[in-house]
């Protein structure tokens, strides 16, 4: 297993073509831990725009890390032929911060091997449902919640039609007299809701989603 390790740990090194800046070490039980350093321009291989994600530090460049990782994970099943899973840590400034990513990663890796199987790149803003239920930590589960809704940050008329529409039972009827405006309206609204954040409240699953992030960022207002 130990020589199995260093040969990950090599390929791992060679990948991202920095060793200055990735640290990687085994911790036992099969597991590899990678302290990686990242930014836009160690990215840019995998980075659409090098400035997006840059308004939010905790999930800055976390799309083009997910990139990375799952071009490493393609490589290391190419040259091992063994079943590897990579959970991901969103950046956390800071020594303290290193633990906190440690932690994401580790509970992205835990809920994703459970979810959805062996063999895949797992990260905590990929869970769905499970990572308002399945994660322990309530910073993370405030950050998921603002992360998802802030695209409505910005649209004050979509986020009270999102919550009256949960408030409502999700009943197209009811919400559009509630707000005073035409089905097609109501119609309109929500899909430019889903088109915004990624979910759409007409999906059981998503309007779960939906709806816990809601009550945590409720939650997480009111204590603030």
């Amino acid at each position: 297993m130990r020589r199995n390790a260093q040969l990950i740990i090599g390929s791992i090194v060679e990948f991202f073509h920095l060793p200055d800046d990735t640290i990687c070490g085994y911790i036992g039980d099969g597991e590899i831990a990678v302290l990686k350093a990242t930014s836009s321009q160690d990215l840019s291989n995998w980075t659409d725009d090098p400035a997006a994600g840059t308004t939010s530090p905790s999930w800055a460049d976390l799309t083009a890390l997910k990139r990375a990782t799952r071009a490493l994970l393609d490589k290391l099943h190419r040259e091992t032929h063994s079943g590897i899973s990579i959970g991901v840590g969103r950046y956390h400034p800071g020594i303290r911060g290193l633990a906190r990513s440690y932690q994401d990663a580790r509970t992205a890796l835990y809920l994703g091997r459970r979810l959805f199987g062996p063999n895949r790149v797992h990260s905590l803003d990929e869970m769905g449902i499970a990572a308002f239920v399945g994660v322990p930590d309530e910073r993370t589960k405030v950050d998921l919640a603002l992360r998802l809704l802030s695209p409505l940050d910005q649209a004050p008329e979509l986020l009270e039609t999102l919550t009256t529409y949960f408030e409502e039972d999700c009943h197209p009827s009811r919400v559009a007299s509630r707000l005073a405006v035409h089905r097609n309206t109501l119609a309109y609204r929500l899909d430019r809701i889903a088109n915004l954040i990624g979910l759409d409240p007409r999906r059981f699953d998503d309007a779960v989603q939906i709806r816990l992030a809601l009550l945590v960022r409720q939650l997480h207002t009111d204590a603030t």
